[in-house]
């Protein structure tokens, strides 16, 4: 037997990949050649052809099937999960922007509530102290130095009487200085002496103590020397100045006494003195008759009298008894 075949068991793999047929085993035992195949290696046959070609068909109908899942698995999602999760962002979007709108709401009201608990408070401070500010501007000069100094001005009234104020704030010390206050000539006539000090020791919170002090006392002034204008309307009552008030006969004013009637308040260190006074003029036939001089005890006797029954009933028990015949 030819050494170039081998039997079936032991060469099976070298004959296949070598594209022959393996050797048969004829019925005495002897070893038959197979004939070779002619075949080229690169042959395919006509239904292997047709099977490769269904088994591609089938492979694109497979990925075209997987294919057209994959869309439909999107389609269901976009009509369903997706919705769900578009859905879900649009729902949290739309809260998130709603807590924002009511945290800016909040924040909103927080603002209203604290102006208001503001304004409040400056009510309150104005209804205790009886300070009203109508004006308060300020701007910051600069020195050659580099220093800071804010120039302010302000104006004001209390209880009626009007106050203009300049002055600077040296930020780096906290201090004032340059004060200059303006009030209404009649009030510097009875205070000017304060007012100069307070401008030359630039003493911004005394300035507030002492005119807030007056300015009480003052109203309480006006208003009893118009209670006593309407006590005494048959008498000529004369308020000749803010301190100052005048009882005479209208009938015969040339001899008639007279009765002045002056209330200054003295103004010192922020604490008001009230200083008050009744004195008599009279004619020359009331002094001849006035054997026992009490026309001239009257402003001592005024003063004793205020010491015990205060300012209001004094004055009128002096100007009935002065005034009977009228």
């Amino acid at each position: 037997m030819n050494s170039r075949w081998c039997t079936i068991g032991a060469h099976r793999k070298n004959t296949c990949h070598q594209g022959r047929y393996p050797e048969q085993t004829s019925a005495n035992g002897g070893a038959q050649k197979v004939p070779t195949s002619t075949t080229p290696a690169n042959f395919t046959p006509a239904n292997s052809t047709a099977n490769t070609t269904a088994n591609t068909t089938l492979v694109n109908n497979t990925s075209t099937n997987t294919t057209a899942k994959k869309l439909n698995g999107m389609d269901q999602g976009a009509d369903g999960i997706g919705d769900e999760v578009v859905d879900s962002e649009i729902v949290q979007r739309l809260i998130n922007i709603n807590d924002q709108s009511l945290l800016s709401t909040e924040s909103y009201k927080r603002v209203d509530n604290d102006i208001d608990q503001t304004i409040n408070q400056i009510t309150q401070l104005r209804s205790y102290t009886k300070v009203h500010f109508t004006r308060v501007t300020n701007h910051v000069k600069i020195l050659s130095t580099g220093e800071h100094i804010r120039h302010y001005i302000m104006a004001g009234n209390s209880r009626g009487l009007g106050f203009n104020l300049e002055f600077d704030v040296i930020e780096s010390e906290l201090c004032i200085q340059n004060l200059k206050i303006k009030i209404d000539s009649y009030i510097r006539r009875e205070i000017g002496h304060f007012v100069e000090n307070m401008e030359k020791e630039a003493n911004l919170l005394t300035f507030f103590k002492g005119f807030i002090e007056y300015a009480r006392l003052n109203s309480q002034r006006e208003l009893f020397f118009n209670a006593m204008k309407q006590k005494f309307s048959f008498l000529a009552v004369d308020v000749c100045a803010n301190y100052l008030l005048k009882f005479s006969d209208p009938n015969d004013s040339r001899i008639s006494p007279e009765l002045i009637f002056t209330w200054r308040l003295n103004l010192t260190s922020g604490h008001v003195h009230p200083d008050v006074s009744l004195l008599a003029r009279m004619p020359d036939h009331w002094k001849s008759n006035d054997e026992k001089r009490v026309i001239d005890q009257i402003p001592y006797n005024f003063q004793r009298l205020v010491e015990l029954k205060g300012i209001q009933p004094t004055v009128e028990m002096i100007v009935k008894s002065i005034f009977s015949d009228v």
